[in-house]
């Protein structure tokens, strides 16, 4: 089905995404960033697409699309115009908070009557994403980013085991 389709690029665009991260010293470290986190919110952006198609809730994403590109001119500026590790982490958040938005919105609220028992669980999910999001762009704001992903102390590690388990 299309549904599954996107869920699985959204899948292989995560994967990739995380090869490039953890690959970061073997290429170099404007491709790692430069693939990693547009490739995260692609993908992310293709599973809200897939379940728009699965509660046959299409919408236009030029909206979506534009923010995707316009994440890519900044990620390019605080990459390699004016680098900042904390810019980059709060524009790439806050980018995925949008999406993670929109998703916890099509399951909890957007979706037919009858297609809410079947929605209602993974809407949870979305709203957890939201809350774990939220609390990153705070500690982006308040706290020096560390710019070593093998260093990373214990708040980036439950971050990034948050949105694995999610």
């Amino acid at each position: 089905t299309p549904e599954l389709a996107f869920w699985l690029a959204d899948f292989i665009l995560l994967f990739i995404a995380v090869l490039t991260l953890v690959l970061r010293g073997i290429l170099p470290e404007g491709v790692s960033i430069m693939l990693g986190y547009p490739l995260t919110l692609a993908g992310t952006l293709l599973l809200f697409i897939g379940l728009e198609r699965y509660t046959r809730q299409r919408s236009s994403q030029w909206h979506n699309l534009l923010l995707l590109v316009v994440f890519v001119a900044v990620q390019t500026f605080f990459t390699f115009a004016q680098p900042s590790s904390q810019a980059r982490d709060f524009a790439f958040t806050l980018v995925l908070l949008v999406y993670h938005v929109q998703c916890a919105w099509l399951m909890l609220r957007r979706v037919k009557t009858e297609l809410r028992p079947i929605t209602l669980a993974v809407g949870f999910v979305w709203v957890a994403y939201i809350l774990v999001s939220v609390v990153k762009l705070f500690v982006a704001l308040a706290a020096p980013k560390n710019n070593n992903l093998f260093t990373s102390g214990l708040y980036e590690t439950l971050v990034v085991l948050s949105y694995q388990m999610l």
